[in-house]
């Protein structure tokens, strides 16, 4: 506790440009900003956001923004300069109702992205859902796609890169025991399938999340397979990469009486597990709940957060690493007692052992809800600084049904406009594992797609203060220029796209 309070004090005089004790002066960088991006229909960012190589954003979701009617729907991708601007947005039509999950760099400074598409041109896959895997390059152009299921629903949720190739996490109805099987699919660098596996037993069970450990896998989500009656436990997996079985003393499963899901897991530095999700095991409604173990799943701590009144909704999507071991996650309140409105997006922080440093929340009087964070890589900041992406629902812009919603804030929660601290409970569940006797078994997956990306260039800047980097980011400050609830315009640059 000392070492941390010593560290935030030295963040703030940074952050005020003291001197310190070596007679060195830090440039304050309060990089901060809110902005609604897409927005003329119904646009989310129910995926993720990823930074790129010279510090600005790439977020990914779903538009329908599109169509005349919110019946058809195509991946959204938007690239967010430094400070908020928006450069480029793109939407992808994978042939049906069309929706990006998550967004990961590759090494050649492009992206791969996942989710899931309705398919309806290939005859050999046609069904509601099948996975799609999709690379494109810095500017947004498609390089390949490739889409993965069987007749039924199949949806992919993440995909993490391996040393040749990519995993991808989901959950399938056209392959395995039951009702929703998880699915774990290890491709080439071409999206190529390697092998494929399912996880689960009869009932209903499901992978949202996965991370790369060395030459094995870890994957979590949810299964009811294994717990009687039939709530939900939070499902962990550890595999072999190049073979997909899991590994000794894997699967198990964590949960109370109630239902217990994992949304989001990463791997510490110490190669603990981090999880984060929710449960309505404790507390009497549905709260947000994070759990560490170590590699081999032993329980190391857990924590629920929730509000302070029975009838609430708080859930957690992600979690990731920050610095000296700790955890940023986002998600949502529905009853923080000094938010904003019926749900607000949610940023926290956590200490190593999961006890809370900060609880912010963001929002309007509408809904909003974060699915995506990420800690800034700039080592020139004085302090840490996250950018949590989501979506707005009928609350910033009247007559606007949703809008992607990103939030770059401080360390110390604020972003400039629309911030608040929520007051919020905390229980220990310990909740303890369950080992599961399952063997995954390999099935055949596999189709083709393609896809013409369609330009836009719709955005609003809620607030914003922008600062030149030391580093020199190739990212323009509009501080001077900018009015909070401004209208930004943009001019897009047309690039030669697939067509």
């Amino acid at each position: 506790m000392k070492r941390d309070i010593m560290r935030r004090a030295a963040w703030l005089l940074l952050a005020l440009g003291v001197t310190t004790m070596a007679g060195s002066t830090a440039d304050a960088q309060n990089i901060s900003f809110q902005g609604l991006y897409g927005r003329a229909w119904n646009d989310a960012a129910q995926g993720g956001i990823v930074m790129t190589s010279t510090a600005s954003y790439m977020v990914v979701g779903y538009s329908d923004s599109t169509f005349a009617v919110p019946t058809m729907r195509d991946v959204y991708v938007a690239h967010i300069l430094r400070c908020g601007t928006l450069d480029w947005a793109r939407t992808y039509d994978l042939g049906g109702f069309d929706v990006g999950r998550k967004i990961r760099r590759t090494p050649d400074n492009g992206y791969v992205i996942v989710g899931d598409t309705e398919n309806r041109d290939n005859d050999n896959c046609k069904t509601r859902n099948d996975i799609f895997l999709m690379k494109i390059d810095a500017a947004g152009n498609v390089q390949w796609v490739q889409t993965y299921g069987g007749k039924e629903v199949d949806e992919g949720y993440d995909v993490q890169l391996l040393g040749n190739g990519f995993l991808i996490a989901g959950r399938t109805k056209s392959f395995g025991a039951g009702d929703w099987d998880g699915i774990l699919i290890s491709t080439n660098s071409l999206g190529a399938v390697n092998w494929a596996r399912t996880y689960g037993g009869t009932a209903d069970d499901g992978f949202y999340s996965c991370a790369v450990d060395g030459d094995e896998a870890v994957a979590v989500g949810y299964a009811r397979s294994f717990t009687f009656p039939q709530d939900m436990d939070v499902f962990l997996e550890r595999i072999a990469t190049g073979t997909g079985l899991s590994v000794t003393g894997f699967p198990l499963h964590y949960g109370g009486d109630g239902d217990d899901v994992g949304r989001s897991i990463v791997i510490c530095p110490n190669s603990d597990l981090a999880i984060a999700g929710h449960t309505t095991s404790v507390g009497g409604g549905v709260e947000g709940y994070l759990l560490r173990t170590l590699s081999t799943g032993g329980v190391v701590a857990d924590r629920a957060y929730g509000g302070l009144t029975g009838n609430y909704v708080d859930e957690f999507h992600e979690i990731q690493n920050a610095n000296d071991d700790e955890f940023i996650v986002t998600g949502f309140l529905t009853d923080a007692p000094n938010g904003f409105g019926s749900q607000d997006m949610y940023v926290g922080h956590f200490d190593a052992g999961l006890n809370d440093i900060l609880h912010t929340v963001h929002g309007s009087n509408g809904r909003e809800t974060g699915y995506s964070i990420v800690q800034d890589l700039d080592q020139s900041l004085p302090a840490p600084q996250w950018i949590a992406a989501g979506d707005a629902v009928k609350g910033f812009v009247p007559g606007i049904a949703s809008a992607v919603y990103v939030v770059r804030q401080w360390y110390s929660g604020e972003s400039g406009c629309y911030d608040a601290t929520p007051l919020m409970a905390e229980t220990t569940p310990r909740f303890s594992r369950i080992p599961i006797l399952l063997t995954p078994p390999e099935i055949t997956v596999g189709c083709r797609s393609t896809s013409t990306p369609i330009l836009h260039d719709e955005y609003d800047i809620l607030c914003q203060q922008c600062m030149d980097s030391p580093l020199r980011f190739d990212t323009p400050d509009l501080s001077d220029r900018l009015e909070t609830g401004s209208r930004m315009p943009v001019s897009v640059v047309h690039r030669d796209a697939e067509r």
